[in-house]
């Protein structure tokens, strides 16, 4: 399976994504149901600094028995905070479910894998910026925004442009798999279709 496949179609050509997935054991800060914490993959070397998003969320996470022992597949969002790659977890996989054994398969050929659409916010030696919000309605201002840094091959990109990009976790860098340029999103600042 394509790595694109994998991922939810965007609704409209200049939405804006930023998602991945890892598997890690989650481990909190402070009490046994703090909203931050951090993401112990790769057998506990890499320890990147996560916070829980939503109530529900957390309290499906916090549910799960040996959720501090056990690895677990996440969603993830990810971020450049103060220059580290951090993460907001959207959502654990549920074990339980019916259809676990045609899932993992799926979880096992994605981990560590993201896919990432903003605009390039700068360019640096190997690495590209992209600048990631929330899709609102015209006229709206978004709650949020942030930028993620991806390393890799970016020759013929300009900031500015609207870009779609696969991306691999290695440690605490996200390496570029490949970059699309959407030709089709001439003004991403107003991209808003439905």
């Amino acid at each position: 399976m394509k790595t694109e496949s994998f991922w939810r179609e965007p609704n409209f050509p200049g939405e804006y994504q930023a998602l991945g997935l890892v598997l890690g054991v989650w481990f909190p800060k402070g009490d046994n149901k703090s909203t931050t914490g951090w993401l112990l993959c790769d057998q506990g070397c890499s320890q990147i600094e996560s916070s829980i998003l939503g109530k529900d969320t957390r309290e499906f996470i916090y549910s799960h028995a040996g959720i501090f022992s056990t690895k677990n597949y996440f969603n993830v969002y990810p971020r450049q905070v103060n220059g580290q790659l951090t993460f907001q977890v959207n959502m654990l996989h549920n074990k339980n479910a019916s259809n676990w054994s045609d899932w993992l398969q799926k979880l096992e050929a994605h981990t560590d894998q993201f896919r990432i659409r903003g605009v390039i916010h700068g360019i640096k030696k190997d690495t590209l910026v992209v600048h990631v919000k929330q899709n609102v309605k015209p006229n709206k201002t978004p709650n949020f925004e942030f930028d993620v840094e991806v390393r890799g091959e970016v020759d013929s990109l300009a900031v500015g442009q609207f870009v779609e990009v696969f991306a691999r976790r290695t440690g605490y860098v996200l390496e570029i798999e490949s970059v699309e340029l959407m030709e089709d999103v001439p003004s991403p600042s107003i991209a808003w279709a439905r």
